[in-house]
């Protein structure tokens, strides 16, 4: 759909009012894009199950053409920005096999929608929303229809490459963070309207977390910044809390020689229990730090920096999730013996070790493995979703993979209504949850 802007110029010679007619200008833009923060209204479309195939990396962005005003006569042409540079095309995505499926059903989503990130299911409305990048390179947010299928375009920002964070709080809120210029939207309807909070954090939030009272804490994940932010009006408005480079002050240097990067860049993730808070650090001075005052101090309790966090069932302890190639595994930090322990190493299993999602549905826990661009070649690395009855306990149970290096497998997870949806390598699918009986006839990695 285009938008047709006419002008028409008209010039007038001879004194002897001869008039000269000129051409007709036309101009075409592109997409009728919705200012930030208002819903931007897209035909629906179906999602239905399709055969599992590989998927396909997102075509490469095209920044619009824009065509300069014409000066007025005797008057200099005013300057025109250039226009933004298209994204990088993304790394090429990992393949996954029919035979390796397991249960994993594609959810198709008629016609596409684009490059499926991040992903929140908001339970009152049965509804899932998505962090999208479109074919064209718009950043968007999607909502799809539990009951029908339906999914439209409730949110746009633009077209330049930045991450896209999504997720909701305790109280049903929905929160949008675009890197480039970080703009976060707030939304109390589910995502059919959207109310810009803040335009001033750079990077996005990485996890949000609250105290369910009102009281809600993001974490900076942006270049060389590291800065918990707070709200104390229910995600209306927020500001800088904690800045850890400062906090830290030995790590706020220089990664190495010639190299700009900071030891300590940016927060992970940041989760909330019992009046306890908890933040994660990377990404050479990885740490997970806790506070039991309220973010007055501060003290490690694991040498890396959790990306992802559950509590276990009978409180007995918070599993968390580590962010580094080939290192760190699973961990358990029992907060009455005020003790951590790793209950499940990637090594021997040849997964990569980068866990972006945890979550527990009806006493499972499902741990999602992926792979980044590694920087290494030669590790080629399993990617997928781990299951577990206690914490400790790990069973295979989606494995992909091996992929090679340069591959990425981003794995986000999030309950939905009949089952658990997962996007994967830009792509939806949903499987079942599983139940105890399921583990009877399987032995956890290790035995």
């Amino acid at each position: 759909m285009f938008k047709v802007k006419t002008m028409d110029v008209f010039v007038a010679l001879l004194a002897a009012a001869m008039l000269v007619a000129a051409a007709s200008l036309f101009i075409l833009t592109p997409r009728p894009a919705a200012e930030p923060g208002t819903v931007a209204g897209a035909a629906p479309s179906k999602g239905t199950p399709a055969p599992a195939a590989a998927v396909q990396p997102a075509a490469e962005p095209v920044a619009p053409e824009v065509a300069a005003p014409e000066p007025a006569p005797e008057t200099p042409a005013p300057a025109v920005e250039p226009p933004a540079e298209p994204a990088p095309p993304p790394q090429p995505h990992a393949v996954i096999e029919p035979l390796n499926s397991l249960g994993l059903r594609p959810i198709a989503i008629e016609p596409p929608i684009g490059d499926i990130g991040r992903i929140y299911f908001h339970a009152p409305t049965r509804s899932l929303l998505m962090a999208v990048v479109e074919p064209d390179g718009w950043r968007t947010i999607h909502k799809m229809s539990a009951d029908d299928g339906t999914v439209k375009r409730v949110l746009d920002e633009n077209q330049r490459p930045g991450d896209i964070f999504l997720d909701g709080d305790s109280r049903g809120n929905v929160y949008a963070h675009f890197d480039l210029p970080g703009d976060l939207y707030r939304s109390a309807d589910a995502g059919e309207n959207w109310d810009r909070v803040s335009k001033e954090i750079s990077g996005t939030f990485w996890t949000i977390a609250d105290d369910r009272n009102g009281t809600i804490y993001g974490t900076q994940h942006a270049y060389n910044q590291a800065v918990l932010y707070r709200s104390t009006d229910d995600g209306r408005s927020w500001s800088p809390w904690i800045d850890f480079q400062k906090l830290y002050p030995k790590d706020a240097v220089t990664y190495a020689e010639g190299d700009d990067r900071l030891r300590l860049r940016h927060l992970h993730a940041v989760f909330w229990h019992d009046g306890d808070l908890y933040v994660g650090t990377g990404d050479i001075a990885r740490y997970t730090l806790m506070s039991r005052d309220n973010g007055k101090t501060w003290r490690q309790i694991w040498d890396e920096g959790f990306t992802a966090a559950t509590i276990l069932k009978d409180n007995a302890g918070i599993l968390f999730g580590p962010d580094r190639l080939q290192s760190h595994g699973l961990a358990i930090y029992d907060v009455a013996a005020d003790k951590l322990q790793e209950v499940w190493s990637p090594i021997p299993y040849g997964y990569a070790g980068y866990t972006y999602s945890l979550l527990t549905w009806n006493g499972v826990y499902y741990a999602a493995f992926h792979t980044e661009s590694n920087e290494v070649a030669s590790f080629h690395g399993k990617f997928g979703v781990i299951v577990s009855l206690n914490g400790r306990d790990w069973y295979k149970f989606l494995e992909f993979g091996p992929v090679t290096n340069w591959a990425r497998s981003d794995i986000f997870l999030t309950p939905g209504r009949d089952g658990i949806y997962i996007s994967m390598n830009g792509a939806l699918y949903q499987f079942d949850p599983l139940d105890k009986q399921w583990f009877a006839s399987r032995k956890p990695f290790g035995q």
